[in-house]
């Protein structure tokens, strides 16, 4: 009986602290959260980041406060570039908040899926916007999320997102109504057009893959070996037809690569030689016209 006389000298305390205990995380929490998550995935970002800011993050996890703290300035900058405000206070201090989150990570070990995260959400802070659209600062930051899904071990789940970043680089929001992958000077590096190429699983990502590598070869050049194999990238992103936004960009600009470069075939002397085909040229502006009617098209 002496024990339990002793712990019931406890009993007060172990009450209490489990009174404690359970006020360190609110008991609707994650009610909460989830929906502050799902005004963010509608888009009502001024709502999400009233709905995380009202989120105490005192007792929280380290992990889940770093969380809520960048949905907080994720939320922010999103609301306010919406705003079209001429002052950017806020909006140039949710980015600085954001910068100083992921500066001070140095080694591969502290770059974990928030630091991914930050870093997509600060390419989309000089992307997704005509008013500070910054094709350079913004693949710095994407590129530092790609990085870090191609190393991720959720391989389903890094498939999604690298491919949903490519898919914003290539097609990024703009009122333009010329708009064409380039536009900006936002080609991809040949090696991240060619991962894209390698993940890719539906026959309209394949296409689109395929127009990502004959763009970037076209603009951006490699050896005359991988050049020669643009009108193959080329064909391969015009087999899923009208069924793509820059499908009538592809037939131009693989008529204009035929009839200004053409065919790259091997020399007697161990070379290469240039072979322009003004016939395939032709043969593919018949199409565009034959495809498109007027208006239809900017070209």
């Amino acid at each position: 009986m002496k024990p339990v006389r002793a712990l019931s000298r406890f009993a007060p305390l172990l009450i209490a602290f489990a009174a404690v205990s359970a006020t360190l995380v609110p008991s609707d929490y994650e009610q909460r959260k989830q929906r502050a998550e799902k005004s963010f995935a509608e888009g009502s970002y001024a709502r999400a980041e009233k709905a995380f800011r009202a989120l105490d993050t005192g007792n929280l996890p380290e992990h889940e406060r770093r969380w809520i703290e960048f949905r907080v300035q994720d939320a922010a900058w999103r609301s306010e570039s919406l705003t079209q405000k001429a002052d950017k206070t806020k909006l140039n201090a949710a980015q600085t908040a954001l910068l100083n989150t992921v500066r001070d990570v140095n080694s591969a070990k502290g770059r974990d899926r928030i630091y991914a995260e930050i870093s997509e959400s600060l390419g989309d802070f000089h992307w997704s916007s005509d008013r500070q659209r910054n094709w350079g600062q913004a693949w710095q930051q994407y590129q530092k999320a790609l990085d870090w899904w191609a190393g991720s071990a959720a391989i389903d789940e890094a498939r999604l997102r690298y491919i949903r970043i490519i898919k914003k680089i290539l097609n990024p929001k703009t009122s333009s109504r010329h708009y064409y992958y380039g536009y900006f000077g936002n080609y991809l590096p040949i090696d991240v057009a060619r991962s894209f190429l390698e993940i890719a699983q539906s026959d309209e990502d394949k296409a689109h893959a395929n127009y990502a590598m004959a763009m970037g070869l076209y603009h951006r050049g490699g050896s005359a070996e991988h050049r020669a194999l643009v009108p193959d990238y080329f064909e391969a992103a015009l087999k899923i037809g009208k069924r793509s936004d820059w499908y009538d960009d592809a037939m131009v600009y693989y008529a204009q690569w035929m009839a200004n470069t053409g065919r790259i075939v091997p020399s007697e002397n161990g070379g290469w030689r240039y072979e322009r085909d003004y016939v395939k040229a032709l043969e593919i502006y018949r199409r565009l016209v034959r495809e498109f009617k007027a208006g239809e098209t900017r070209h």
